[in-house]
């Protein structure tokens, strides 16, 4: 390519595609315990941050501010290309504002140029939208700016399905209402959660058990998928063997095999273990 992908580490991506399409990543910190950790730190896995998380540990994320924000695009800069940059959601995040902020900035004294777009995604649907246009910029080699017009045309198909597995950490975290994790506990109920137009998360469908939570991912995957294009991201968090079951549902029905991988570790501490999200592109991300 002519120009730089980026994102930052919210965003949940294959090794080999991070790899494949050079794709550059913003780390940040998060907190266990008031223990500090880089999410960059590979040592450091999902499946330890579930381990802690069921051991009762506290949690705290953090977003990228400013200084480190240009720190980072200033040394991205210095390839000599321009950078078209992959924000998690602007609803959840404060990050978008400061990418744009200091993109703002640097583009007044740099040749080179940086395009911050606010995906409206998050996770592995941030993935998923990079991964899409990356294969259209190499495919149809196109500009950084016609790159940019295909991110804003499709990044509102870009579906997120997901069940947790105790709804204590979404409330914890802000992500749903205090109301609705009770309810939700005494009921036993296993939600289907998704992303909507304005990148917020709200619940598509309650079902009573796991199986049933995972086997609704496939359903709603396989009823909702356009058909455009045949990526589809499968996230977990301490839950392979059922994520893999999903995928095998999925596989069977539209014959594609999708990607599947563990939850970044960042993502992970809002989630909590047992998380399992489907991604990929849609007729549309309102449904029921």
């Amino acid at each position: 390519m002519d120009f730089l992908l980026s994102t930052e580490c919210a965003c949940d991506m294959p090794q080999e595609l991070i790899k494949q399409y050079n794709l550059q990543i913003a780390p940040m910190l998060f907190y266990i315990n008031g223990q500090e950790f880089r999410s960059d730190d590979e040592s450091f896995t999902s499946e330890q941050v579930c381990k802690f998380m069921r051991e009762g540990a506290t949690t705290k994320t953090t977003q990228i501010n400013e200084h480190d924000a240009k720190e980072y695009l200033e040394n991205l800069l210095k390839s000599g290309k321009d950078i078209l940059h992959f924000c998690f959601t602007s609803t959840m995040s404060n990050t978008y504002n400061n990418f744009k902020k200091v993109a703002d900035e640097l583009n007044q004294t740099n040749s080179n140029k940086i395009y911050v777009v606010d995906t409206l995604c998050q996770a592995g649907g941030v993935g998923v939208l990079i991964k899409i246009t990356a294969d259209e910029i190499i495919s149809k080699n196109l500009t950084i700016t016609q790159a940019v017009n295909f991110v804003e045309e499709n990044k509102l198909n870009v579906a997120h399905i997901f069940t947790v597995d105790d709804l204590k950490y979404l409330k914890r975290g802000g992500r749903i209402s205090a109301t609705t994790a009770v309810l939700g506990t005494i009921l036993k109920i296993k939600p289907i959660l998704r992303l909507n137009s304005d990148g917020i998360i709200v619940p598509a469908q309650n079902v009573i058990s796991r199986k049933k939570a995972i086997i609704t991912l496939a359903e709603k995957t396989c009823k909702y998928f356009s058909g455009k294009f045949d990526s589809i991201f499968i996230t977990h968090a301490d839950c392979l063997e059922e994520a893999k079951n999903l995928a095998n549902l999925v596989k069977d029905k539209l014959g594609i095999e999708p990607f599947v991988m563990s939850l970044s570790a960042l993502v992970t501490n809002h989630s909590g273990p047992g998380t399992m999200a489907i991604y990929f592109h849609a007729k549309s991300r309102e449904f029921d």
